[in-house]
């Protein structure tokens, strides 16, 4: 075999090797990305059963790794885990689905009204900076401990952030995208569902996380 032929040989095997390898190197990257939170699972029980050996603390007070998992199957076995975990996701869901009208209502609000934008905008931003615990003691000597008071403190803990985000979005927008859509005409209230609010979705998206 000539020179130019072991030469075209190696480099057509080139990236036949890497082709071969990349599904290789996909499988060890996946398999550390899960190792990894096992492993520091594996740590942190293990600091746990050894805190309770150490006797700091009563059984009854901090159990052992093994006594939890066994209380845990017997409640998932009785059903009295999943009540307590559909619970916990219709709370979730209907007080974060208020929190996201009612910011986002507020957000639009601020932006088209400039007086009450300058009126609100601190008040929404000093709840934001409250945290949700904060307003527990105060919603039940309003309306009692009852499922309510749980839901409205949700509402109040998230909905001043959506709301700053939708805000936040709207400042950020680039000069650019109001220009571009005057020029084609879009002019009013029309600007917002075309050009304002699809521009502010990060910075909305990022509101809706932070909720």
């Amino acid at each position: 075999m000539s020179r130019s032929g072991m030469f075209q040989g190696t480099s057509s095997g080139g990236p036949a090797l890497k082709a071969r390898s990349a599904p290789h190197r996909t499988l060890r990257r996946r398999m550390r990305q899960l190792v990894s939170p096992l492993i520091a699972a594996a740590v942190v029980v293990a600091l746990w059963d050894a805190i309770y050996l150490s006797g700091w603390r009563p059984g009854y007070v901090l159990p052992t790794p093994f006594m939890v998992g066994q209380r845990l199957v017997g409640m998932v076995s009785d059903g009295k885990f999943w009540v307590g975990v559909s619970t916990t996701l219709l709370r979730a869901t209907i007080g974060f689905g208020s929190a996201v009208v009612v910011g986002t209502c507020f957000g639009m609000a601020e932006i088209s009204q400039r007086a009450f934008r300058a009126t609100v905008r601190s008040l929404i931003t000093g709840m934001q900076t409250v945290p949700s615990i904060a307003w527990f003691s105060f919603v039940i000597f309003l309306v009692g401990l009852s499922e309510q008071a749980i839901l409205f403190v949700v509402l109040l803990g998230a909905a001043p952030s959506v709301a700053n985000g939708l805000i936040s979005g709207v400042d950020e927008t680039p000069v650019a995208v109001i220009r571009n859509a005057r020029s084609m005409g879009t002019t009013g209230v029309r600007l917002y569902p075309f050009f304002v609010i699809p521009a502010t979705l990060p910075a909305y998206c990022s509101g809706l996380k932070g909720g």
